[in-house]
């Protein structure tokens, strides 16, 4: 049962939890519904572990003339993140997947104390907000795995035919792309969240955690090398 702390891994998440059968399994546990529709508190216990189950990464690189491509993919399977951002966008009605008639009423995704599937009718807001995150830790735990193009280049070389009659000796241009797509598939696509933030730095240790972090960054640059 969520709670029970047989072993801990480093870096594992505590948090306020709720009653769910197969805890161990974030993407298919199904909760325990109360009678009012919304899920019920357990208390305070492990609710997630940051470290990945793999992470895995391929680099091709191209070439042809004086021209040459490369491409960096890598992704990261498994691990937890406590990300406030995705579960307050959802709670709040912000995300796309809430964009529906809010009149009508929601049947809470759970089971009742007696194990009988929940059919206790509630308001769009007296679910999402909740039940997804806002009152309980565990909510806002999501599978944290993604896979990103890492890093996108083209070099250009120039022959030295093309130098000939010129001071230089050589010549380069180098254009470059960084993080300029990735795909967690875990969380809400109205979110487009990236897992790899960090809310406590660079220089910290601590992994799994997103309280409202800003996105990360998509970066353009270039470079130009000549030699006399």
């Amino acid at each position: 049962m969520e709670g029970d702390v047989i072993k801990r891994d480093y870096g594992s998440l505590d948090g306020t939890d709720h009653l769910q059968v197969s805890w161990d399994d974030r993407l298919n546990y199904t909760p325990i519904v109360n009678s009012n529709g919304g899920y019920q508190q357990l208390g305070y216990g492990v609710i997630g572990d940051p470290n990945p189950d793999y992470v895995y990464g391929i680099t091709n690189t191209f070439t042809y003339k004086w021209v040459t491509a490369r491409v960096q993919f890598d992704s990261s399977v498994g691990g937890d993140v406590f990300s406030t951002t995705s579960s307050t966008l959802l709670g709040r009605g912000i995300l796309e997947e809430t964009g529906f008639d809010r009149f009508v009423p929601i049947v809470t995704k759970g089971l009742t104390n007696d194990g009988s599937p929940n059919t206790k009718q509630t308001t769009a807001n007296a679910h999402y907000w909740p039940n997804t995150g806002v009152f309980y830790d565990e909510n806002s735990m999501y599978d944290a795995s993604v896979m990103r193009i890492r890093e996108v280049s083209l070099s250009l070389v120039a022959p030295k035919s093309f130098l000939n009659g010129t001071p230089f000796g050589s010549a380069s241009l180098t254009m470059s792309a960084q993080n300029i797509w990735h795909y967690a598939w875990n969380f809400p696509a109205g979110s487009n969240f990236d897992p790899e933030v960090i809310s406590y730095g660079a220089g910290s240790n601590a992994r799994g955690w997103d309280e409202m972090t800003g996105p990360t960054a998509k970066k353009w640059g270039a470079t130009l090398s000549l030699s006399f």
